[in-house]
């Protein structure tokens, strides 16, 4: 059954990559100038017209992660993003080969980081707070490799599959750091406290975003 469930997760990509690249096509995606980030209308358009929907009713996963994908693959570039020489060929591949290409080129140069998403979570844009983006990626892209890809897996095995490729997976620099993030208000909700388990509440999370983004 669990394969059943991952074949048919496999075709809604595919099948979403291709009416990706037919809207952005018909000129049906606007993002912004500055974030990058798809518009509101664009979010909405795309969790209603995408083949399988978003993951959950109400919340744009999907919706937000594809133009970001499209942008950071070469695939897709403008504020209403027009296909790149790149992404007019993309149409005609194989799709398995432009989805591996896109996760690929996300892990090596994202517009965004993935911890952005859990808005919660404030203090991110402090001075010396966050991890390099660059070796974060690169540490949670190698958890794919230890997976048994005939079946779901739980995000806390997942997780912990991180530790032998990194030691110290962290978002954030150092535990001062992690002091500087903090939920509602900055002194009582500071996320270094020793009473919080950091990694399970922070890092864990990140993954969890940059996986299903």
């Amino acid at each position: 059954m669990s394969a059943e469930i991952e074949l048919k997760t496999l075709d809604r990509a595919r099948e979403q990559l291709g009416a990706m690249l037919r809207l952005v096509e018909g000129g049906q995606v606007r993002c912004s100038a500055a974030t990058k980030k798809p518009s509101a209308a664009t979010m909405r358009l795309l969790s209603e017209i995408l083949p399988g929907g978003d993951f959950y009713p109400g919340e744009h996963i999907s919706a937000f992660a594809w133009p970001l994908l499209l942008q950071a693959g070469g695939l897709a570039a403008g504020t209403k993003l027009e296909l790149t020489a790149r992404g007019r060929a993309a149409i005609k591949k194989d799709p398995d080969e432009v989805l591996l290409g896109l996760w690929d080129r996300w892990i090596r140069g994202g517009v965004i980081d993935e911890l952005s998403r859990l808005e919660a979570i404030k203090g991110q844009k402090r001075t010396n707070t966050l991890s390099s983006l660059k070796i974060r990626r690169g540490n949670a892209a190698d958890v794919l490799e230890v997976l048994d890809t005939g079946d779901f897996t739980p995000i806390e095995p997942a997780f912990n599959a991180l530790f032998p490729f990194g030691s110290g997976f962290s978002t954030v620099r150092n535990e001062r750091a992690a002091y500087k993030l903090y939920i509602g208000e900055p002194e009582y909700g500071s996320l270094g406290f020793g009473h919080i388990e950091f990694e399970r509440t922070v890092d864990m999370r990140y993954l969890m975003a940059l996986l299903f983004e």
